[in-house]
């Protein structure tokens, strides 16, 4: 009796006269679910300021309300008395994560005959086959995001007027059922980020009205081709396979069909393979403006094509893959003069195009995980700032780098592969490009800093090791170029020298030194040439050249040996006397080479006098070696 009661009061105070007044059957229905998931009466004033439901009114009638949780936990309830929303257009019912659930659909919420749009988000909710929503024709969208326990019946079919289905993001996946493409009014399809259990199937043919589809982030469990029947999808424009899609076989020929595509997004964790037509036809997709492939597709020939340029709405671009690998990046992508970001890896080689200026609209543009060089095209720096520019991981040096860095700031060149060390007359250098006085070369020998010079590339030494150099740039700030490592052997006068050999550790129990003289590794004992062969340290006494090349090494406790160490004999020409190859006072050891000995001459002008015979030779640039008439030079090596 008092609820009665209670409810002809409320239906009284909602009859009075107000401008924009709310019917009460409309107002009723909201305090009655306002009242049943609080437990307490809503606060004072117009219900379209009722906290927690979002609701817009139109005339006297209430047709959109947006629910969010009242509590951080529980669930939501649905009255029947909500069934009197017969203006109702749109309800969205948001929770507040995985503690959040729906309770039971009440029958009368297939009064809802003005319903176009109903969505659910954020909590414990799956459709059950017989919820009322699957006997509403006349819905024309439906989502379901980022629930957990999601589901789509089979029942779905029903909603004959289906335009928009929206399932993107559930936790754990949803299954969708193949009955879903039996809505033939379908415009529109989301199923980006879940577990989908189904590949695309060939009903897919069936939406002749479909203009937008993704499967981004969808996790295939298998890998599955995309069917022929997309051919019949003429009115598609976004086609979004993107993301984990495990999409391999040949593009089917039909899509070249869909002329109305947009948006063409294929990548993923699998190959495509064959002639595909997509690309040899890329010319009749007029309205493209949005191209990304970066799957491994395997196109024949491995090249971007010609006709991209012919793309003139083309504004996004991002193609990478097995199928560009070791081609170049064509002067046709730089028709496409409305580019505003572009993407190209997958081992594309040679320079970056001549004419990248034309991309006057470019603010992205990236090229990294290839094998591009340098010359940086003069053309690009006419583009104007600001233009984000990624290069990292080519085959770059500090040369059009530093430019580069002066005009456009948000450029990104590191990382870069090794460069080369060379070694010659006790010289180790490196070429890392750019201003050498911009560049400071850090020099390691061991694993350890070494030596630090700015603006010389070239380190001399004559201490045996292993060394390495990193070189930076005062412009192109963030990368560092990193040579390779180059051995600097033991190096001995001819004709006989000393040496002592090192163990690479001092903590071992036993220690064995032995020699390959060419024929293996064998132990040595202390003798004439030997002392301290069972020791970490090894003294070698008058070792004659012709062991040049003989290596040493350590056995040590027993369980492991030292890396090998080999036995080098050179001699460096100074000409300090004269240009006398066979007086004593022109070589840095004192004496003439011998057949075991290797020479550098990196200066002067040398002759020979009589016949010699020598290990190696390096003679450099600018120096001059003359062998008399007459005479013979033998070199071994």
């Amino acid at each position: 009796m008092k609820k009665i009661l209670f409810s002809f009061i409320l239906f009284a105070a909602f009859a009075k006269p107000c401008k924009a007044q709310v019917i009460a059957q409309d107002s009723l229905a909201v305090y009655d679910f306002y009242y049943t998931n609080t437990g307490n009466p809503p606060p004072a004033g117009p219900v379209s300021t009722w906290p927690h439901l979002g609701i817009l009114v139109t005339g006297n009638r209430i047709t959109s309300m947006s629910i969010t949780p009242f509590f951080s936990q529980g669930p939501i309830f649905l009255t029947s008395s909500i069934g009197n929303l017969t203006a109702l257009k749109k309800l969205v019912i948001q929770g507040g994560g995985s503690m959040t659930s729906l309770g039971s659909f009440p029958a009368s919420f297939v009064n809802l005959t003005s319903l176009e749009e109903f969505s659910i988000c954020c909590m414990q909710f799956g459709f059950t086959e017989n919820n009322p929503i699957f006997s509403m024709p006349w819905l024309k969208k439906l989502s379901m995001n980022t629930c957990f326990g999601a589901n789509i019946p089979s029942s779905i079919s029903r909603i004959t007027s289906l335009e928009y289905l929206n399932l993107r993001g559930n936790i754990g996946g949803v299954s969708v059922p193949d009955a879903i493409y039996d809505c033939t009014n379908l415009e529109y399809i989301e199923l980006r980020d879940n577990v989908y259990q189904y590949a695309i199937p060939q009903a897919i043919g069936r939406l002749t009205k479909l203009k937008y589809y993704s499967t981004f982030f969808v996790d295939y469990p298998q890998a599955s081709t995309i069917p022929d029947s997309i051919g019949y999808c003429t009115q598609l424009r976004v086609l979004n396979l993107g993301g984990g899609n495990i999409i391999t076989g040949q593009i089917p020929a039909s899509i070249t069909n869909c002329r109305n595509l947009s948006t063409l997004i294929l990548y993923g964790d699998d190959n495509m393979y064959g002639l595909n037509p997509i690309l040899q036809n890329i010319g009749l997709f007029t309205n493209l403006d949005t191209l990304q492939m970066n799957q491994s597709v395997n196109q024949t020939p491995h090249k971007i094509p010609d006709a991209i340029g012919r793309l003139s709405r083309l504004t996004n671009l991002s193609l990478s893959g097995y199928g560009f690998s070791g081609s170049t990046i064509t002067d046709s992508i730089t028709n496409c003069t409305n580019l505003k970001t572009v993407s190209l890896s997958g081992n594309f080689t040679g320079t970056l195009p001549e004419h990248m200026g034309n991309l006057v609209n470019l603010t992205s543009f990236s090229a990294s995980s290839n094998s591009l060089t340098a010359p940086i095209p003069a053309s690009m720096f006419t583009l104007n700032p600001p233009l984000s520019i990624n290069l990292s991981s080519n085959r770059f040096t500090f040369d059009g780098l530093e430019q580069l860095k002066q005009r456009f700031t948000t450029l990104t060149a590191s990382p870069q592969p090794n460069i080369s060390i060379r070694y010659y007359g006790n010289r180790l250098s490196v070429s890392a490009g750019g201003t050498l006085a911009n560049n400071t070369y850090k020099w390691y020998k061991g694993g350890s800093l070494y030596r630090t010079v700015t603006g010389d590339s070239t380190l001399a030494t004559t201490e045996k090791g292993t060394y390495y150099a990193e070189v930076t740039n005062s412009i192109v700030t963030g990368l560092t170029l990193t040579s390779s490592s180059f051995y600097v052997p033991l190096k001995l006068c001819p004709p006989a020298a000393n040496a002592s050999l090192t163990s690479s550790s001092v903590s071992g129990s036993s220690f064995q030194w032995q020699m390959n003289d060419g024929t293996g590794y064998a132990n040595i004992s202390d003798n004439a040439n030997f002392s301290g062969s069972s020791t970490p340290f090894l003294e070698l006494t008058n070792i004659p050249s012709a062991w040049t090349g003989y290596l040493f090494r350590c056995f040590i406790s027993n369980s492991y040996y030292t890396s090998a160490e080999p036995i080098k004999f050179e001699t460096l020409w100074t000409g300090s006397s004269s240009n006398n190859w066979e007086d004593a006072a022109n070589w840095n050891c004192s004496a003439t080479p011998d057949s075991g000995t290797d020479v550098v001459i990196t200066s002067g002008t040398v002759v020979i006098n009589s016949n010699t015979t020598i290990r190696s030779l390096f003679v450099a640039p600018g120096a001059s070696l003359t062998v008399s008439p007459g005479v013979t030079l033998t070199v071994l090596r």
